[in-house]
């Protein structure tokens, strides 16, 4: 300092501190940013979910069950009729992600989801068989009222040809709370998973902002479908 008062001006001081102090919090906003971008994994006692921040606020968050056998997959079903019950007596809508026990044929999944009580449906998840015995997911997206819009499901259909069977094993979707215990008491229904709700009043506890929240992605990373059939479906009706 004595340097620059001999050799400087001391109005030279003004400018030198301020930048110093600026360069000094933009190396904690830096430091703090990194700290933002570490994965949070959450224990929830028979489920997990980690968090992970994004670009520009938004918030990934991966849900999955402590245990991928038979008799975990069981008790996480049943940690989700709990929740389902708790979340009813509150007045919300609700995000639902519902996986039969087993591929229902799309005329009973038609029929299941007229008298379901579901308001708004995301996107139904296709198992598929080719002429070749492959095994197949696809995905079609509704985004509406409609459980799973004619035109797209035939287009989508007629644009894969040597297609054997199609049935429905899941279906993403959103609904008055009052209508999660019977979903999660279906006796097609093997688990109405709710957990992405409890995930987003955790996030909101936390400080999130509501426009983080509202564009967070929510989903569990095992594909369950799949993991049934190994396990054997009989295990889950």
């Amino acid at each position: 300092m004595s340097y620059i008062n001999r050799f400087r001006k001391p109005r030279k001081i003004v400018p030198l501190i301020i930048l110093l102090f600026a360069g000094a919090l933009a190396l904690l906003t830096a430091q703090k940013a990194v700290t933002e971008q570490i994965e949070v994994k959450h224990d929830v006692g028979t489920w997990s979910y980690t968090t992970k921040p994004q670009q520009q606020g938004s918030i990934t968050a991966y849900i999955e069950s402590n245990q991928l056998t038979v008799a975990g997959l069981k008790q996480y079903a049943e940690t989700n009729k709990a929740l389902a019950s708790e979340l009813a007596k509150t007045k919300m809508q609700a995000r639902v992600d519902i996986t039969f026990r087993k591929p229902v044929d799309v005329a009973t999944y038609r029929l299941w989801a007229k008298t379901s009580g579901i308001s708004y449906f995301s996107d139904v998840i296709l198992r598929v068989v080719d002429q070749n015995g492959k095994t197949l997911t696809g995905q079609i997206g509704s985004a509406s009222n409609d459980p799973l819009p004619e035109a797209t499901f035939n287009n989508s259909i007629a644009g894969s040809p040597g297609i054997t069977s199609v049935a429905i094993t899941q279906v993403r979707a959103r609904t008055d709370s009052s209508v999660l215990p019977a979903l999660a008491n279906d006796p097609l229904v093997f688990l109405a998973e709710v957990t992405p709700n409890v995930v987003v009043k955790e996030l909101r506890a936390g400080g999130a902002a509501d426009a983080d929240i509202d564009k967070a992605v929510i989903f569990d990373p095992t594909p369950l479908p799949y993991l049934m059939e190994q396990l054997g479906l009989a295990n889950f009706r």
